[in-house]
């Protein structure tokens, strides 16, 4: 394989192999429990149900707009509360943010 192939392939393999991992059925998105602001990962990405909430030393104006539902990591499941990659086995708030938010390509 040429190093110029190698070097295009694995970045696109990675990014597609962790969006799989983020993946879930809807049958397994409902039995995820609602993820608690003092849970230690929310609390470690300053995860907030509501973004409003969001501490303004953090979640500053070079973030607005930053919404869990328009995050790289969400998957919807219904119109309030989705799946994250970042927090599996809980759902997390539409309307929610945390640090680990990333533009969706």
């Amino acid at each position: 394989m040429k190093r110029r192939t190698l070097v295009t392939a694995v970045p696109i393999l990675t990014a597609f192999a962790l969006g799989m991992l983020g993946r879930r059925s809807t049958a397994q998105e409902q039995q995820l429990k609602p993820l608690d602001q003092s849970n230690p990962a929310a609390k470690a990405l300053h995860y907030v149900d509501n973004v409003a909430d969001a501490d303004p030393g953090i979640y500053d104006d070079a973030r607005a707009g930053e919404l869990c539902r328009n995050c790289a990591h969400f998957r919807a499941s219904d119109g309030a509360r989705g799946s994250c990659g970042l927090f599996p086995g809980y759902s997390v708030a539409a309307q929610g943010w945390c640090s680990g938010w990333a533009k969706k390509v």
